[in-house]
């Protein structure tokens, strides 16, 4: 049981180190650094939009047209998505961290629109721009 223990807090230790660039020295507390990172950069709204960002998410894994594919799928990608905003701070590492979820993209409501698949493939080209003035000039890579 001790050995459990120190890998928890070597854990901690490594994963709190890439913080400190972004909001200091904290503490490990679960379900909060997505609170603290959005604070630190956005305050209330912040808040407000990890709030609405985790809304979001519940509800698209609740939508009984997600559900046909597997049951697993869904109750996986549930628990891994818990797990990044219990003690993932969203950073650089997050995209990497979110390529188990793609299993989702199967919903039948994202694969039948093509304006939906154009949308989001345009958008995630959009967004490459921003992703790297953010991780090589505002953070850290």
């Amino acid at each position: 049981m001790e050995d459990r223990a120190a890998d928890l807090g070597y854990f901690a230790a490594a994963e709190l180190s890439w913080w400190t660039g972004f909001v200091g020295r904290v503490e490990l507390v679960p379900l909060t650094p997505w609170f603290l990172m959005a604070f630190e950069y956005l305050g209330v709204v912040g808040i407000v939009l990890v709030l609405l960002l985790a809304a979001g998410f519940g509800w698209w894994l609740s939508r009984r047209a997600l559900h046909p594919p597997r049951p697993e799928i869904v109750a996986y990608s549930a628990s891994y998505g818990l797990y990044l905003v219990a003690v993932i701070l969203p950073q650089q590492s997050l995209f990497r961290l979110l390529l188990p979820l793609p299993p989702l993209l199967g919903d039948p409501a994202i694969a039948r629109s093509k304006p939906l698949r154009r949308t989001l493939l345009a958008g995630s080209i959009a967004l490459q721009p921003v992703a790297i003035v953010l991780l090589w000039f505002v953070g850290y890579p």
